[in-house]
């Protein structure tokens, strides 16, 4: 029974990593041949986006985790058809973490010149592929694999009994 009941544990989180991973390649995918323009980058910063924390120093609940996180706010404006608009996405599906934030504001500082992808309201500054989506995609096929396993092991157990 125990081994079913961790089968569907698995089997939730793979669908979720592996659907996630593969809707963001996909769409990066198709992003390729969006229409370009140049853009101006307007703001390039350091944010701190707070994290929720539960419970008091002290009590059980407590989390010793960090209550925020640095993230690159990147803004830019490109015109399109006489038309001046505003974005701030700088990549589809990005995974973020500290370094990567570091090199998106080396990357886009204020005043810069960039490209500027397009398609049906959607925008953003880099259209490749990250390596988190393949990570995602298959770290939800090994927990596919696994809850596949974990069934079959839970079945046989309980026809030995």
């Amino acid at each position: 029974m125990l081994f079913k009941i961790v089968a569907g544990f698995f089997l939730i989180l793979g669908v979720f990593f592996f659907i996630q991973g593969l809707i963001n390649v996909i769409h990066i995918q198709k992003s390729l041949s969006w229409p370009s323009v140049e853009g101006v980058i307007v703001k390039s910063e350091l944010a701190s986006e707070a994290l929720s924390r539960s419970g008091d120093i002290g009590t059980a609940n407590y989390s010793a985790s960090p209550s925020s996180i640095d993230k690159a706010v990147i803004e830019y404006h490109f015109e399109r058809d006489g038309e001046v608009f505003a974005g701030d996405r700088v990549a589809i599906g990005d995974y973020i973490s500290s370094t990567r934030t570091e090199d998106i504001l080396k990357k886009y500082p204020v005043g810069a010149k960039v490209r500027v992808y397009y398609n049906k309201g959607e925008v953003t500054l880099e259209t490749r592929q990250s390596i988190a989506n393949f990570i995602s995609v298959g770290v939800g096929a090994l927990l596919l694999t696994l809850a596949f396993a974990f069934y079959r092991w839970g079945i046989v157990l309980d026809q030995s009994s």
